[in-house]
């Protein structure tokens, strides 16, 4: 993956929802993505 796919990858996830007791957001998820990208471990 590039760091140019991130986005996509984002909206390909909210495109496909599954249940989750939180509501699914994008900017949480591409910062996810974002983190996992350059190996940032979570906290």
């Amino acid at each position: 993956m590039k760091a140019e796919d991130l986005d996509r990858a984002a909206d390909i996830a909210l495109a496909n929802p599954y249940w989750n007791p939180r509501p699914i957001e994008r900017a949480p998820i591409r910062e996810l993505l974002q983190a996992a990208f350059e190996g940032v471990r979570p906290d």
